[in-house]
């Protein structure tokens, strides 16, 4: 996919993610999810969920760990992105309850909570399988994201059909802080 299409797979000054990528990706993920046995039983009346597509301007990540003498060569990024939309056209929201959970980075976070908003990951592949996921996403911490679905308890982890974990490869082989065994209540 990287040398298909006019958009690249990552924003130009960003190291996330561009809308194309999300969506390519949002794609992907919900083929494999629709193939398991169980998804048609907790997905009997599919949502027919809408985009909107928007245009938000974004400064990106590269360009503020620049010196500052040097952010000003590189003016904001111009994006265009497909908000997900309820069929009765009000923004997308995840959902606690639902039997499918994604634990993220910033990677699902970017388009989802700031700039374009409901325009992430986990929009995208609600979306493509016509009902909400559960999104649990903190910025910087692939693999401490863990901990927080840990917490919810054992209750909230048993209602799960599926854990979805995404994060930035690096974090897998370069993390900042040790890897840690989370205890599953």
């Amino acid at each position: 996919e990287r040398d298909q299409g006019d958009e690249p797979i990552y924003m130009k000054l960003d190291t996330h993610w561009s809308n194309r990528a999300i969506r390519i990706a949002a794609h992907l993920i919900a083929e494999r999810i629709k193939r398991y046995p169980w998804f048609k039983e907790v997905c009997r009346s599919p949502i027919r969920y809408r985009t909107r597509e928007v245009e938000v301007v974004r400064l990106g990540d590269i360009r503020g760990m620049l010196p500052e003498e040097e952010r000003i060569k590189y003016p904001p990024m111009r994006l265009k992105a497909q908000q997900v939309l309820n069929p009765d056209g009000s923004p997308y929201r995840d959902d606690k309850s639902s039997p499918i959970v994604i634990l993220g980075d910033s990677f699902c976070g970017v388009f989802h909570f700031e700039d374009c908003k409901h325009a992430g990951i986990s929009a995208h592949i609600a979306k493509e399988i016509g009902m909400p996921v559960d999104l649990i996403m903190a910025y910087g911490s692939g693999p401490r994201i863990r901990k927080l679905f840990a917490r919810r308890g054992k209750d909230a982890i048993r209602s799960k059909r599926l854990v979805i974990w995404m994060t930035a490869a690096r974090d897998l082989y370069n993390y900042w802080a040790p890897w840690e065994i989370v205890p599953v209540p």
